[in-house]
């Protein structure tokens, strides 16, 4: 199956568009600026600095959480870590990471985070409310929930707000620093998400 199935057709249709235009502008060194790329116009900016944007099919999203509904494990609650459990799913999360989110990133913020601090996936089913968190061995958080049908589930940013969980297959991303988050507990039925975590350093 080629690497590029699993994301947004019209992402990777404007990620190939934008790839030249970042090219273009980092071989001019400062001398022109980056104009407002065909990826920079799919992103929406809900809070200063956090962006939504669709990344993968929801296809693919029901692929991968069928795939992980059938895994046995010790503890159910516990993180899925790509490389250790998923290795095949790590690979194309790398694959990603070094070619359409750093089309995404470079049009939103002109900078690269090209290595994988983490990626993992956690399932939520209602409970109790997350504590504050703030991740900070990584430079860039990318989330995407992978399924539908269930209720509550937004994420929310100190002295931002709160956002509604959103469909199935669009990135929420934003720098780890400044912002504090947490995810908000599900009131009925089972959450899948994806994080990536990125970095410029190696």
């Amino acid at each position: 199956m080629p690497s590029a199935w699993c994301l947004n057709q019209a992402l990777h249709k404007a990620s190939e568009e934008t790839i030249p235009l970042i090219s273009a502008f980092q071989a001019a060194q400062g001398r022109e600026q980056l104009p407002k790329t065909p990826v920079f116009r799919m992103a929406k900016q809900v809070f200063p600095n956090v962006w939504r944007i669709p990344l993968f099919r929801r296809q693919w999203c029901s692929m991968i959480v069928e795939e992980l509904q059938g895994m046995t494990r010790q503890d159910p609650r516990a993180p899925i870590v790509l490389r250790d459990e998923v290795p095949e799913l790590a690979e194309r999360i790398f694959f990603l990471s070094q070619s359409v989110l750093q089309s995404v990133l470079f049009s939103l913020i002109q900078r690269e985070c090209k290595h994988v601090v983490s990626a993992h996936i956690t399932q939520s089913v209602p409970g109790a409310p997350e504590a504050w968190r703030h991740q900070g061995s990584a430079e860039m958080v990318v989330s995407v929930p992978l399924n539908a049908g269930y209720e509550g589930g937004g994420v929310a940013f100190h002295q931002h707000g709160s956002l509604k969980s959103l469909p199935a297959g669009h990135a929420l991303i934003w720098p780890a620093f400044p912002h504090s988050y947490r995810f908000e507990p599900v009131s009925s039925g089972r959450r899948w998400m994806l994080h990536i975590w990125l970095t410029d350093r190696v």
